[in-house]
């Protein structure tokens, strides 16, 4: 038996309490009627059956709290709200992201014991809109849940399998980040989710700032906005690197990579040079069609800073060098036969006097074997065609000097600057491939930015900028890793969801380097989750806690026919002691839609239902 120091009652037992106050009440009316059968003085018959009364009563107030605490468990119901509700909710220095409680010891062992008892056996079968573990939500008594956006400052991770739930979490969470106009919000989807960009626009035109909303998106060119990936930059190598980052390598030190980028940044260079300002549709050309049409247009604008009668030096060392520029690539065109003697005039004379990095550069690219040459940048190709083929290289290359084109130019220096709502849909269930390749390149822009603000920025240009992206493993790559590495120090918060650890190790090349990057997010959100490594992955991150359960045992011995020992019957009853995750892991796998734990910077476990957003 349980001693006076290990008391312990097991949840949800059945409700004794409520049957003794109903086996009361039967008796005070019991009581009624005995004394009317029997002409019983009328004063005994009233203390009588007062007894059983205030004894159904003390019962009845010990039983009803169990009683509610049971109908609560039983009770799985979908949530909803609408955006006056919800901007009704807001704190000045907090986010709504719904109803629940702390997830606790309490807590925790009370779903140990419902689940190993079985769900049925304690609670009987529920028919429930929320399906899974519909139980979790009634545990304890719930509340509004709120998180302070200083914690958020340490970027947030969302992890949730198909269907869970997480864009209806960012409906929530975008609609209150936009209501609060403290900094522009970017979303990425991949998806296009419809109702999560109705949404956020919905918010913005609540909030009477409609002009703030704007959307990028493929599938809908004539209503999207352009935008300029490449203008942001303090070097030109940046630019190189912007776009070396979005070819798939095995690791790091990717060789190919470096030569990509060599390419790169010597076409780029070139384009600075001559005051061209570098877009992804010149870059394709410059790299497929060769540096020879480029290399042809920086000499002479290098000629010029030498020497501003360079022609006349260039005829008089033409014609003391006839045979230079014919002969030596074979058969030759015009145009390169006339680069060839340039060349030659640069190394023998000018170089000399007044050598460049951005010429030598092109120079040893165009004297390079063409064909070699296009072989060792063969993954590079295909990355410039995705952003450039059809209605992409108008919408990523956008034309400043088109007049005809209303659709405004963006930059995200600009969307920054101007507190946008941005809405970058990837239509990545048409095209994966391509809806991966822009929103690498506009992660990367991103990340430009972060690094000029976290170098040359100001207190005032430091506002908070809010990053989400939905099913981030489509498009995580080096320049996200630095917005969450770096980014804090200029203001911007990310959110990223994704579905399983497996999807990020994926992306990423693998388990250390996934690890090293979600090692990044402070804050994490876990919907249902079906993937063991996973859950894994979220329970490794929770401390134990000591669950206890109550064993009971029941043995009867009947003695033989003829014997005189009697038959022997025991019952024992002992406290089962034991340490374990303070989330069941196989719990993961059952979270209803829309409800998840949440595991804050703050050091808060909650146990959240989230509503669903409507009109």
């Amino acid at each position: 038996m349980l001693t006076s120091h290990d008391e312990y009652e097991v949840p949800f037992r059945p409700n004794f309490e409520l049957r003794s106050a109903a086996a009361w009440a039967v008796a005070a009316g019991g009581c009624v009627l005995a004394g009317w059968m029997i002409a019983a003085p009328a004063g005994l018959m009233v203390v009588s059956a007062g007894v059983c009364l205030m004894g159904a009563a003390y019962r009845g107030a010990q039983g009803f709290p169990r009683l509610r605490e049971y109908q609560r468990v039983r009770s799985g119901k979908l949530e909803f709200t609408d955006m006056k509700e919800l901007l009704s909710k807001q704190k000045p220095d907090a986010l709504w992201i719904g109803r629940g409680y702390e997830w606790d010891k309490t807590a925790a062992n009370r779903a140990y014991s419902i689940w190993r008892r079985g769900v049925e056996n304690v609670l009987g079968k529920v028919d429930t809109a929320t399906g899974g573990a519909f139980w979790m939500q009634g545990l304890k008594r719930v509340e509004d849940l709120y998180v302070k956006t200083k914690f958020l400052e340490g970027h947030t991770l969302i992890v949730g399998t198909t269907g869970a739930g997480k864009t209806r979490l960012y409906d929530i969470l975008l609609t209150q980040l936009v209501a609060r106009n403290e900094g522009p919000v970017i979303v990425i989807d991949p998806k296009g989710d419809h109702e999560m960009r109705e949404n956020m626009r919905r918010a913005c035109e609540a909030t009477g700032n409609p002009e703030r909303f704007q959307m990028f998106h493929p599938a809908y060119a004539d209503r999207s906005v352009r935008i300029d990936p490449l203008k942001n930059w303090n070097r030109a190598t940046e630019v190189a690197s912007r776009i070396a980052d979005l070819m798939p390598t095995e690791s790091g030190g990717d060789p190919f990579q470096a030569i990509a980028w060599n390419a790169l940044n010597s076409g780029i260079q070139g384009m600075v040079e001559i005051g061209e300002m570098p877009s992804i549709v010149k870059i394709r050309s410059y790299i497929e069609g060769g540096p020879g049409p480029l290399l042809r247009r920086v000499l002479p604008v290098h000629f010029e800073r030498w020497n501003s009668d360079w022609n006349n030096a260039y005829r008089t060392y033409m014609s003391g060098n006839p045979d230079i520029g014919g002969g030596k690539r074979g058969q030759q065109s015009a145009e390169d036969e006339e680069i060839n003697k340039m060349v030659a005039f640069y190394t023998d004379l000018v170089a000399k006097e007044e050598r460049s990095s951005v010429l030598d550069g092109l120079i040893t690219a165009y004297k390079h074997d063409r064909e070699h040459f296009q072989k060792l940048i063969a993954s590079l190709i295909p990355i410039l065609s995705m952003l450039t083929s059809d209605v992409m290289g108008e919408l990523l290359s956008p034309d400043y000097e088109d007049m005809d084109d209303d659709r405004p130019i963006i930059d995200m220096q600009k969307v920054i600057r101007d507190n946008t709502v941005l809405y970058i849909g990837l239509d990545s269930l048409s095209d994966k491939t391509v809806g991966s390749a822009i929103g690498a390149i506009l992660l990367a822009d991103l990340a430009a930015v972060a690094g000029d603000l976290y170098n040359y920025g100001t207190p005032e240009t430091r506002k908070a900028m809010w990053i989400c992206v939905d099913e981030a493993s489509e498009v995580l790559n080096e320049p996200a890793v630095r917005i969450l590495n770096k980014g804090r120090g200029a203001g911007m918060r990310a959110m990223m969801a994704t579905q399983t650890m497996a999807d990020v190790e994926v992306r990423m090349g693998g388990e250390a380097d996934a690890l090293q990057s979600l090692g990044n997010f402070n804050n994490g959100i876990y919907l249902r989750v079906r993937d063991g490594k996973t859950q894994e992955y979220v329970t490794k991150s929770l401390p134990t806690v000591r669950i206890e359960d109550m064993e009971t045992g029941y043995r009867e011995m009947a003695g033989e026919l003829g014997e005189m020992e009697a038959s022997k019957a025991g019952y024992s009853e002992a406290l089962k002691k034991e340490d374990l995750e303070l989330i069941p892991p196989a719990l993961l796998g059952e979270i209803p839609d829309l409800q998840f734990f949440a595991h804050l910077k703050d050091g808060r476990l909650l146990k959240v239902q989230t509503p669903i957003l409507t009109g």
